[in-house]
């Protein structure tokens, strides 16, 4: 079944006069529904209501609608083991079933690297949690997500450290070529950078031709060498966006270095103005990022979903919520249950096939045949407009979304029975003023989901 979608008639909006952004008072568009029928009626209300009405509901859930195992089959896999694309994806992460089926690899830890990783997270941000005035467990996981952002946001030392590394960075770049410029873009300009994020530079010069541009990377991996910023460099020549990447001797950060690719720097800028009229984008954005990124689904060259892409979902999902747009509630108030319905929507309900968004013209929904970004032998593929070009489709290199896709929808039922069994926890203590006195580690509800690592607990203090 198609969705419905919004037409694409108008010319993009102004930046400059806001005309693209959306305002929570604003009435909803016509035809904006991005999901195929949802197997049940509503969501479920995040309250300290009956538990066991609770349950019942959900597990009148479980029984028709697919869960996200491992061992759940695409559909449409089964028809293409023996296409093109079948093959290319050969060595991605996909695996036959012992009828040659395709079908998707486990969300979980993916080596024993990762399953130590995941044994060794906390959740730290709990201690800045005001547990005796959280009636509910809506509230409990609406402060845990403001404590996590609190938590995860960059110190004015990381700052500064990046801040530090960046100008070495550029004057090693102003030494080896005097003319050029180095700025840096994405998360540096958003300030929505993980403790253990990237940090993008682009170097824009004249130098750059299209025989030399592997010539010039390698020039400008051995200037990193040399000073010492590193000592060992990899070279990207032949991807879509050549780029170098190294890891700094100093604070052991990754840097992905581009050439003349200013498209990013006006990316940023965009999102800003987004960021700017979106309360509650931010604090969700980074626990998605944190969410995707101790999975390792968070780059674009193994098939994740790269931050700009998480970005856009974001404010997508923000700009079409009926709720918000009819100004019903306060995002930084209900970021809990905004949360799950962001799991929800691109976890199990949002129709991939069919549909694409857009965050232009205050958000909505296009057809992807309408579009030619439609692969008959991929149809599963997520379709994101780049904001700043509405001809270029930003994640179409998120290969791996079918996986992505199962994690999310994981990360929904996980949560929901996080509450459902927080809520009977509750319940059963009617007469009680608040939380009884425990470990605040024992109350978390979304620590179930994720956690945080060692080495983050001691570069990330609380602030």
């Amino acid at each position: 079944m198609t969705a419905p979608v919004a037409a694409d008639g108008a010319a993009a909006g102004n930046f400059t006069s806001n005309a693209d952004y959306i305002a929570f008072d604003s009435p909803s568009p016509s035809l904006a529904g991005p999901s195929r029928p949802a197997s049940r009626s509503s969501s479920p209300r995040l309250t300290s209501a009956d538990p066991k009405s609770k349950k019942r509901k959900a597990g009148a859930e479980d029984t028709s609608s697919s869960t996200p195992s491992s061992k759940q089959k695409d559909k449409r896999g089964k028809k293409k083991d023996n296409s093109e694309s079948a093959k290319k994806d050969k060595g991605k992460g996909k695996a036959n079933d012992s009828n040659g089926v395709s079908r998707e690899p486990p969300t979980g830890p993916r080596n024993l690297k990762e399953e130590r990783r995941a044994a060794e997270r906390g959740c730290p941000w709990v201690t800045l949690v005001d547990w005796e005035n959280c009636n509910d467990p809506a509230e409990i996981l609406n402060s845990e997500i403001q404590a996590f952002y609190q938590y995860m946001s960059p110190t004015r030392v990381e700052y500064e450290v990046r801040l530090c590394i960046i100008e070495l960075i550029s004057r090693t770049v102003k030494r080896t070529w005097p003319e050029a410029e180095v700025h840096p873009f994405g998360s540096w300009q958003t300030q929505l950078y993980l403790p253990s994020g990237d940090i993008d530079l682009v170097v824009t010069t004249n130098r750059l031709t299209v025989s030399n541009k592997a010539k010039l990377l390698a020039e400008l991996a051995r200037a990193m060498r040399m000073a010492y910023l590193t000592d060992v460099v990899a070279i990207i020549s032949k991807a879509r966006v050549p780029i170098i990447k190294f890891v700094t001797t100093q604070g052991s950060l990754n840097v992905d270095i581009s050439l003349n690719q200013t498209n990013g720097i006006n990316a940023g800028m965009i999102i800003n103005k987004y960021l700017e009229i979106l309360p509650g984008a931010r604090q969700l954005i980074v626990v998605v990022k944190a969410f995707l990124s101790q999975r390792s689904m968070n780059e674009v060259y193994t098939g994740g979903l790269g931050s700009y892409s998480v970005i856009c979902l974001v404010i997508s999902f923000l700009q079409v919520h009926p709720k918000l747009r009819r100004s019903e509630i306060d995002p930084e108030k209900n970021l809990g249950t905004l949360l799950i319905e962001f799991f929800e929507l691109y976890g199990r309900n949002f129709n991939y096939e069919d549909v694409g968004l857009s965050i232009r013209r205050g958000g909505f929904y296009y057809s992807k045949q309408s579009r030619g970004w439609y692969k008959a032998q991929q149809p599963f593929t997520l379709s994101i407009e780049d904001p700043q070009d509405k001809d270029n489709n930003i994640s179409v290199g998120s290969y791996g979304i079918r996986q992505v896709r199962a994690t999310l929808a994981g990360a929904f039922e996980m949560l929901q029975a996080k509450l459902f069994e927080r809520a009977e926890n509750m319940y059963s203590r009617e007469n009680g003023a608040g939380l009884r006195k425990s470990e605040p580690e024992d109350m978390s509800i979304l620590s179930g989901i994720m956690g945080v690592t060692k080495e983050v607990n001691t570069s990330s203090p609380a602030m």
